[in-house]
């Protein structure tokens, strides 16, 4: 079910309310809020470490690769060969 719609009058009024509410706030409230002070905290500077990585963990990702690069090679082939055919016709 759709949204009512408001009329024109109902918008005057609504905007009219809006403003007052804005309007309404002591300006004192408003002062004393203050910006509090951050302190900079520097990040500690360490020397990078050499991080060892196991390429036996990743077999699987050769597997993939090679997977990938043979679907690829097929769809170029199937596509040349299908260009081929179509520009004899």
């Amino acid at each position: 079910m759709p949204k009512k719609k408001k009329t024109r009058k109902q918008k005057i009024q609504a905007d009219s309310r809006h403003t007052t509410e804005s309007a309404a706030l002591p300006s004192e409230q408003i002062q004393t809020y203050s910006v509090a002070k951050k302190e900079v905290i520097s990040p500690k500077v360490t020397s990078p470490s050499t991080a060892t990585i196991a390429t036996s963990d990743y077999r699987y990702l050769s597997k993939d690769l090679l997977k990938t690069v043979l679907l690829t090679i097929s769809i170029i082939i199937i596509e040349l060969v299908l260009q081929r055919l179509t520009k004899g016709v």
